[in-house]
């Protein structure tokens, strides 16, 4: 009778370790597509490969955008005649759950400091679903040594 209820402790283990693994494999497949978004629409300005990481229903809570997948057509095209040489350097980026987040440092004109930027992503079926973030530009001089990133 022991036997039944050890039996059942180890399936359960066995069962909760497989779905560990699978939120942990789904967890980094989750960085990977928000990293491989930042590289396709914010470096190459390449809206038809950011494409591919965004849901079809994409919300879009930045106000100076238009939700869903025409919203990052517009950002790409914007980005290409403005700022061209604009490059995004990820600095930190977790993810829990279905939430990705980023903090990094976007620099438009290399003479100027640029500015630090945190997105938060939420992910459905490994694909961006909607978008949140806070952006500020980095002062020439800091009340501190610490920097921003």
């Amino acid at each position: 009778m022991i036997r039944l209820p050890v039996i059942a402790a180890l399936a359960f283990a066995i069962a909760a370790t497989a779905a560990l693994a699978e939120t942990l494999g789904q967890t980094e497949a989750n960085k990977q597509a928000v990293i491989g978004f930042y590289q396709a629409a914010l470096n190459d300005k390449d809206f038809e490969v950011a494409a591919k990481f965004l849901a079809p229903n994409y919300k879009q809570h930045n106000p100076t955008l238009p939700d869903g997948p025409e919203g990052i057509r517009k950002l790409t095209e914007i980005l290409r005649m403005r700022a061209p040489n604009m490059h995004v350097d990820i600095k930190h980026i977790f993810a829990v759950d279905d939430f990705v987040i980023v903090h990094s440092h976007s620099v438009a004109d290399p003479a100027k400091p640029g500015r630090a930027i945190a997105d938060f992503y939420r992910m459905k079926d490994g694909l961006i679903a909607e978008h949140w973030d806070v952006i500020q530009d980095i002062p020439e001089h800091s009340a501190n040594d610490n920097g921003m990133f």
